[in-house]
């Protein structure tokens, strides 16, 4: 996942999202509602500290425009924040619920992308055939 990046694509069905890495490309749906929950959470807190990327992929998101982000850039790693000021605590608490949501939700994305990958890889094995996997 180095080098792997997620394009979320507005379409009439719902939101289409590819996930890309250097050596395949795989298409997922039914993944809407939950990525426009964490993207209004990532809106909703008006959080400065949060990775202009992220804010730009959630407003992009919102406002039914493609918008591709390289997803080792802040996956693995939610912000780490001493909050002091009252005012910050509750923007803080929503944003990080919503980053830990879109990253299970990636996650789960990746593991029926790698079902999916292993199924067809098992398919063109039984055909004697090496495939190509894209």
């Amino acid at each position: 996942m180095a080098t792997a990046t997620l394009e979320v694509i507005p379409s009439e069905d719902g939101l289409l999202v590819a996930l890309k890495d250097e050596q395949w490309t795989a298409y997922v749906r039914g993944y809407s509602e939950r990525i426009l929950s964490a993207a209004r959470g990532i809106v909703a807190a008006e959080c400065p500290w949060l990775p202009k990327d992220l804010s730009d992929f959630a407003q992009d998101v919102l406002a039914g425009r493609p918008h591709t982000i390289r997803i080792s850039e802040w996956l693995s790693v939610l912000p780490e924040f001493d909050i002091t000021n009252d005012d910050d605590r509750e923007p803080a608490r929503k944003v990080v619920g919503a980053l830990r949501e879109l990253r299970s939700l990636f996650n789960e994305m990746f593991a029926t992308v790698r079902r999916q990958l292993e199924a067809e890889a098992a398919m063109w094995a039984k055909r004697g055939d090496p495939g190509r996997l894209q």
